[in-house]
């Protein structure tokens, strides 16, 4: 095969590999998906609750799929990397960035935001939930039991051990807040939907 050939035929595999883990085509499809159940909750407030480095653009396909839909969006909550301007009445959901890879200051605000929200969604209103990498540590706060401090310890050790991310997750799941399942303990009620972003 010529070089120019196998040139374009990388380059048609990056382009393939970049169009499939783009967060907004990720979210029009799971909602795609979940069209019969979003129907099902077509009275009901929707939030969205958008957490990780791709929550931005993931948050934005939401709200165009709801505004698209005609579905009511009572608020939510974006939790990245980067904050931006709080919503208007097109965007209504708030904003605010946690710190990544090690959990700090600003990612325990985050989580505390997380469970104002979680305290505001009403029973078997929809919930998009949106999750992306590194939502460990933008939302890290430890359990009661545990400080913050040494929750952070914990996330820099497991970093910096060189073990593979599944076996990290599995550890410090069990000492995060909204971690081991704790969020969808949380939003029992609601009608949950979430969309992973791997």
């Amino acid at each position: 095969m010529p070089p120019r050939d196998v040139a374009e035929e990388l380059l048609g595999y990056y382009q393939a590999a970049l169009a499939a883990a783009d967060p907004a085509r990720v979210v029009r499809e799971g909602l795609a998906a979940r069209e019969v159940v979003l129907e099902l909750g077509r009275d009901r407030p929707h939030w969205i609750v958008a957490l990780g480095k791709a929550a931005p653009a993931m948050a934005g396909a939401a709200l165009s799929h709801c505004a698209d839909a005609g579905f009511q969006v009572a608020g939510g909550l974006v939790v990245g990397t980067v904050t931006s301007a709080d919503g208007t009445a097109r965007d209504p959901l708030e904003r605010v960035a946690g710190d990544h890879p090690v959990p700090g200051f600003r990612s325990a605000h985050a989580s505390e935001r997380l469970g104002a929200l979680t305290e505001r969604v009403g029973r078997d209103d929809v919930v998009l939930l949106l999750l992306s990498g590194g939502t460990s540590s933008l939302v890290g706060a430890p359990i009661d039991s545990v400080r913050a401090e040494d929750l952070a310890a914990l996330h820099a050790v497991l970093l910096g051990a060189g073990v593979p991310i599944t076996r990290i997750n599995a550890v410090r799941k069990r000492f995060s807040r909204w971690g081991a399942g704790r969020l969808a303990a949380a939003l029992k009620c609601s009608r949950v939907i979430p969309i992973l972003l791997a």
